[in-house]
């Protein structure tokens, strides 16, 4: 074994011979992959980048010659023009009158000196002889007798327009071809030709910026194959093979592109061609293929180095893994052992993991535990504190102050109960109970609230807009939600100063309600601007998240603006603040204005609750038997006949009985294949007239007040006082007529 070897780990040349002696036929196999697979992979990429460079000079192409069309197109469009407008004052005259118009001959002379491609212009009569021209000198003196374009027209073979072959000027010595039509007498027969003729360099010269290198040719050709202009200039024929694959491509298609061996020279070439609008002539762009493919060689040739320095690699890492493999049979027992300690490293790491990523799902959900920890933690306190104190002196026999304690838990619960929906608010998923509702009217109300909670030292300005400012949502929700925004107004500016509430209408185009997130229409503004100490931007991109607050420790929640960005949206509508440091700010809610009748206001208007119906039976559906009992309780005690059940298959078995029910209380969220909004369904099925008042705590679609379908159904939210409930119950019995039993 040399000193490299051993080096590098591999077996001298007795050592591979019992290596491959020792392995496998899979490994044998794996071996034949370490040589073929970068082979294949690298054939891949070379074929792949082949189709890819030739696909590239082929697009190249047919961009190209629709630049050239385009430029020799105009080049004869201007020929055309002078010809026919030469050919329109020559019409009827005899050759004395062309010989001596003054005018026909300052508009030859203009035309040559205005188009550029227009070298010469000339008319010869019928024997040839040059009767005006543009050059300098006797027209006389030149006859075009011999040129082909005179001797097509003379002899009927071109009727039209005539393109010529390429001939050399007899005064100039520069290479033309000219462009022609005849002349005819009054009687109609042959009588000369007006000639314009093109420099070949006109076109040589733009040519050239379309031809990098010499691999790259551009022809001017007639469709009878003759080759007017060449760029580089042509070293065979001046004729195509009408048999050639050019010609064979024109007579089938104005415009294609094709890869052909050429003929005259064996040179492979990629060729676009188009046609020249309706002219009988033919431009086109080649390129040799060799050419292209040059720089796919370039491009590919770092890759095949690669694929054999890694064919090179793996049959290298093969021979260390297949002596390894072959020391390692010989010392099973030490590798099993190492494989026993790799399974239990494995299983450590994963249960790192899995620790990792249940900390990750904890921080997670930490700001939101976090966040509301303290504030319950008082609430249950507080609820607590005041059932140990009432359970001592009811164990004391003292029940004259019972009252008290038992009002500090309910309004504690209150308080518990109010924390959840504004929980639900900044989520959006609260029960809202929307109605039409003129903001207008609901700002002096909110602002008696808003004077008692800011404190004499801020002054309360409220600017109504002129008329109604109507809009569909929760009237209570509204209400908290500018009262959330006044305190927060209040903590701003601890020294007093000014909230000032605006109301307004206001249509939105579709680039002012896309950039606040709305769909164009009239919406209602509620603004409320304070003079305090303003926000910085950093704070005013999180004021929405829910528990962010820049308050001390136990001043906020967080919850607030978190509730009213919940509230608004749930109501279709959006928030937006305004506020720099130092600059007070305005926070604007926008809610889509609505078009509907108000509603008759019933608030303050005193109404003697229904006296309670004996005859009454109410099925009572809820799985939670701390709420059940004393839900069931008060309406027994209220004389009503309860059926309890505990989830929706024992209630839907109630109904299908025979018993009398006019009244289904469920809760929306029971447990199991059915909810109590499919409860309600099926029992509506059953039971056409069956009322249904639904109670929920958390809701979604299934028992969200705007989904209720229609009369006889109601909703109630978690947490409710048994007098509420009992008031909704005795309210929804008295509606409409008693169901029978089933």
């Amino acid at each position: 074994m040399s000193h490299q070897d051993q080096l590098i780990g591999l077996p001298g040349s007795a050592g591979i011979k019992d290596v491959l002696r020792d392995t496998s036929w899979p490994q044998r196999a794996l071996l034949m992959l370490a040589l073929l697979l970068p082979a294949l992979l690298a054939a891949w990429f070379a074929w792949y980048q082949r189709a890819a460079v030739i696909d590239e000079a082929q697009r190249t192409a047919e961009r190209s010659v629709i630049a050239l069309e385009e430029h020799a197109a105009n080049v004869l469009d201007t020929h055309s023009l002078v010809l026919h407008e030469l050919a329109g004052i020559t019409q009827g005259m005899s050759w004395q009158e062309i010989t001596g118009d003054a005018r026909l001959k300052q508009t030859i002379a203009e035309m040559t000196g205005r188009f550029k491609q227009v070298a010469v212009i000339g008319i010869a009569d019928a024997q040839g002889r040059l009767r005006l021209s543009s050059l300098p000198g006797a027209p006389n003196e030149v006859s075009v007798a011999g040129r082909d374009f005179f001797l097509a027209h003379k002899q009927g073979r071109a009727h039209g327009i005539y393109f010529s072959e390429p001939y050399t000027g007899r005064r100039t010595g520069v290479r033309y071809f000219a462009v022609s039509v005849p002349l005819t007498s009054r009687s109609g027969a042959f009588d000369g030709v007006i000639f314009t003729a093109v420099p070949l360099d006109y076109f040589v010269s733009f040519w050239k910026q379309f031809t990098p290198s010499a691999g790259h040719a551009i022809p001017l050709m007639r469709s009878d194959g003759v080759l007017i202009v060449r760029y580089p200039a042509p070293v065979g024929p001046q004729r195509l093979n009408p048999n050639g694959p050019l010609m064979a491509h024109i007579h089938q298609a104005s415009r294609g592109l094709y890869t052909a061996v050429s003929p005259v020279d064996g040179i492979e070439r990629i060729n676009a061609y188009s046609q020249l609008k309706s002219y009988p002539l033919y431009v086109g762009f080649s390129v040799e293929t060799r050419l292209v493919l040059g720089q796919w060689r370039d491009d590919v040739m770092p890759a095949a180095v690669m694929a054999l320095l890694a064919a090179a690699a793996l049959v290298t890492l093969w021979l260390m893994v297949a002596r390894q493999s072959h020391h390692q049979r010989q010392s099973a027992a030490r590798w099993r052992d190492v494989a026993g300690r790799l399974e239990r490293e494995i299983a450590r790491r994963e249960q790192a993991e899995e620790a990792m990523r249940q900390g990750r799902k904890m921080e997670a959900i930490g700001q939101l535990a976090g966040g509301i920890a303290h504030d319950f933690n008082n609430l249950l306190a507080a609820i607590i504190g005041n059932l140990q104190l009432l359970r001592l002196r009811l164990d004391q026999g003292r029940v004259d102050d019972l009252a008290r304690y038992v009002g500090a838990a309910e309004s504690v619960a209150a308080k518990a109960g109010a924390m959840t929906q504004r929980l639900l608010a900044f989520s959006r998923q609260q029960t809202l109970l929307p109605k039409a509702t003129d903001v207008n009217e609901r700002i002096p109300f909110v602002q008696e609230l808003i004077d008692r909670s800011v404190g004499p030292a801020i002054r309360i300005h409220t600017i109504l807009a002129p008329g109604p400012c109507i809009t569909l949502c929760d009237p209570n929700q509204l209400e908290s939600a500018l009262l959330n925004l006044a305190i927060n107004a209040r903590d701003a500016m601890p020294g007093g100063g000014q909230i000032t509430i605006a109301t307004d209408r206001t249509a939105l185009d579709s680039q002012a309600a896309t950039a606040i997130g709305l769909p164009p229409g009239e919406y209602v503004t509620i603004s409320m601007k304070d003079t305090g100490t303003g926000m910085p931007a950093e704070v005013v991109q999180r004021a929405f998240d829910p528990f962010f607050t820049t308050k001390p420790i136990g001043q906020g929640t967080g919850l607030g603006l978190s509730m009213v960005y919940g509230f608004v949206t749930q109501s279709g509508g959006q928030v937006r603040i305004e506020s720099a440091a130092g600059a007070g700010t305005t926070v604007t809610i926008f809610l889509p204005v609505h078009e509907g009748e108000m509603p008759v206001d019933e608030a303050g208007v005193k109404t003697a609750s229904p006296r309670p119906d004996a005859k009454t039976h109410v099925l009572l559906v809820d799985d939670e038997e701390t709420l059940r009992h004393p839900l069931t309780e008060i309406l027994t005690e209220l004389g009503y006949h309860v059926i309890e059940a505990v989830d929706g298959p024992q209630g839907l078995e109630v109904l299908r009985s025979p018993a009398v029910v006019d009244l289904l209380v469920t809760d929306v969220g029971l447990p199991g294949p059915m909810n109590g909004r499919q409860l309600a369904d099926a029992g509506r099925e059953l039971r056409p007239q069956l009322k249904v008042l639904f109670i929920t705590g958390y809701t979604d679609k299934a028992g969200s007040a705007g989904t209720l379908p229609g009369t006889g159904m109601d909703i109630m939210v978690k947490p409710f006082s048994l007098d509420e409930f009992a008031r909704k119950v005795a309210t929804m019995a008295a509606a409409g007529p008693k169901a029978q039993g089933a």
